[in-house]
């Protein structure tokens, strides 16, 4: 058999340890709660930063789209553009040939 230790008794030296111990770990459960509570602020902050970006990358891409559609409105516009310049300067040559006509049946 083995020899066991007798437990102290009250008021002896176990009491002692036991508060000793116990203090021990109520500073290590105090420690773990107060990193608990910073670790949840910090959590709480970044997911607030997170929205905030959410927001400034929805609000980026709504321009961004608006910006596009624009974009492309005056693509548009510059081609229609083009195409009644082209037709204005067939418009005056023919008014022209039709004067230079008009200037020739005159002169005969």
């Amino acid at each position: 058999m083995t020899a066991q230790m007798p437990l102290p008794l009250d008021g002896e030296n176990g009491d002692s340890m036991i508060d000793a111990h116990r203090q021990s770990l109520e500073g290590q459960i105090n420690r773990l709660m107060g990193a608990h509570k910073k670790v949840r602020s910090e959590k709480s902050h970044l997911e607030s930063v997170v929205r905030m970006l959410e927001r400034e990358i929805t609000q980026r891409s709504d321009e961004i789209n608006r910006l596009e559609h624009e974009l492309i409105m005056l693509r548009r516009g510059r081609e229609e553009a083009g195409r009644f310049e082209s037709e204005r300067l067939e418009m005056r040559d023919k008014i022209e040939n039709l004067l230079r006509d008009l200037e020739s049946v005159e002169q005969e």
